[in-house]
């Protein structure tokens, strides 16, 4: 039987790219938490300023449960950017 689970809570996002934000063990210190869907330009796009171009990571964990384990578990993503 299918069962969907929210996943839409408690991302941590930063507006920067470095290979250490990928590991497992990374201080998310200097992220910031958001709910998606979360825009990180609209705000640097407004008033005819350009807006940022870079690399950004959302990271959030994922528990599985026990059940959970032994099955086949697939995570579908809706609503994502052009590039991901």
């Amino acid at each position: 039987m299918r069962k969907v689970y929210e996943l839409n809570e408690d991302w941590c996002f930063i507006k920067d790219f470095q290979e250490e934000y990928l590991k497992e063990d990374i201080n998310l210190d200097n992220f910031k938490v958001v709910s998606v869907p979360h825009t990180w330009n609209d705000v640097d796009g407004s008033c005819g300023f350009e807006f940022f171009r870079g690399q950004c990571v959302y990271r959030r964990n994922v528990e599985l449960t026990a059940a959970m384990v032994n099955e086949r578990v697939f995570l579908e993503f809706e609503g994502v950017a052009l590039e991901s």
